[in-house]
């Protein structure tokens, strides 16, 4: 199990990833906060409950976004 972790990423923009309390398959927060190269001229917004995560917020608008995520289940392997 792991406390916390932090990773950033460079794709097309910047990604900023941070995870709490990861165990074996769950981790009890997963966040994202990114920057995009090409944006997004009208704003996004989804919200999803069920389907491996008890809550999951996604907002984009121009070129920012963030993705919050609260008890995830991860289905890849490391």
């Amino acid at each position: 199990m792991k406390l916390i972790k932090f990773k950033h990423r460079w794709d097309y923009g910047h990604d900023f990833y941070v995870t709490l309390l990861k165990f074996e398959k769950w981790c009890v927060f997963h966040g994202c906060f990114y920057t995009a190269v090409y944006g997004r001229t009208f704003p996004y917004l989804n919200i999803i409950m069920g389907s491996g995560r008890l809550l999951e917020i996604d907002f984009s608008f121009y070129k920012f976004g963030f993705n919050l995520s609260f008890l995830t289940m991860w289905w890849f392997k490391k």
